[in-house]
């Protein structure tokens, strides 16, 4: 005789009944997103290169040097300068042998104020593009259309009253006269490239100086580093009368 079954205990011939066990999560999710991921870096690096090929990854182009005349003032950091006028001359207002027949004496006047708190060497002035490396003759990073072939001598003084000087004491204005003795006539007129510079410092070294705006470019093949052109002064060249 069979005994009744007890409840909750399934009988003979009932199908068991397995624990209820929790929903397995699918394996397809974890799969597809991987794959999605592969697919949004594919189309972005597809994306840059295209961005690439049209060029659309060159830096803004820098804006043109600003276009300045006789009696305009520009300020370089450093210094403050006015770009008085341009004169040729059979003898230097800085003293010395007059011209010799066949040559020039070509001045550039200009009126500086040194920002500096420090007295500076001006330095000389460019027979070759981008000679001079610190104080006012290095603004002038090109003298056109000078060239060494052209140019005997050059040199850049400050005038005082009956005397010159090779430096420039804090403030100003002083007059500082680029002199070149030319072996050919003179031009009609010079266009001047100008630098500027920047305040630098380094706290861990404690050191803070003046150094002219450099930027990289490659001439001739070679990568070099040469001052930044931030402004170009045109000076008619005016010819003294000989008393």
């Amino acid at each position: 005789m069979t005994s009744p079954a007890t409840p909750g205990t399934p009988g003979p011939g009932s199908p068991q009944e397995s624990p209820e066990t929790p929903a397995q999560p699918s394996a397809e999710a974890p799969r597809r997103r991987p794959v999605a991921l592969l697919v949004t870096t594919a189309l972005a690096t597809a994306a840059l290169a295209v961005t690439a090929a049209f060029g659309g990854l060159k830096e803004a182009p820098k804006p043109p040097p600003e276009q300045l005349k006789a009696g305009d003032t520009f300020d370089h950091g450093q210094f403050e300068i006015q770009y008085v006028e341009a004169v040729a001359r059979k003898k230097s207002i800085l003293g010395g042998r007059p011209a010799e027949p066949g040559e020039t004496i070509l001045e550039i006047i200009l009126r500086l104020t040194n920002k500096d708190k420090r007295t500076v060497k001006i330095g000389l002035p460019p027979r070759a593009p981008g000679e001079a490396k610190i104080g006012p003759s290095a603004v002038l990073r090109k003298v056109a259309p000078l060239d060494q072939a052209a140019v005997e001598t050059g040199q850049m003084k400050r005038l005082g009253k009956n005397t010159t000087s090779d430096s420039v004491n804090p403030g100003g204005p002083y007059t500082l006269v680029v002199s070149y003795r030319l072996k050919t006539p003179p031009p009609p007129q010079l266009k001047i490239d100008l630098g500027a510079f920047r305040w630098y410092s380094t706290p861990l070294q404690d050191q803070s100086y003046w150094e002219l705006l450099w930027e990289e470019k490659v001439i001739n093949g070679k990568k070099q580093h040469v001052g930044v052109i931030k402004a170009q002064v045109t000076l008619p060249v005016r010819m003294e009368k000989v008393s």
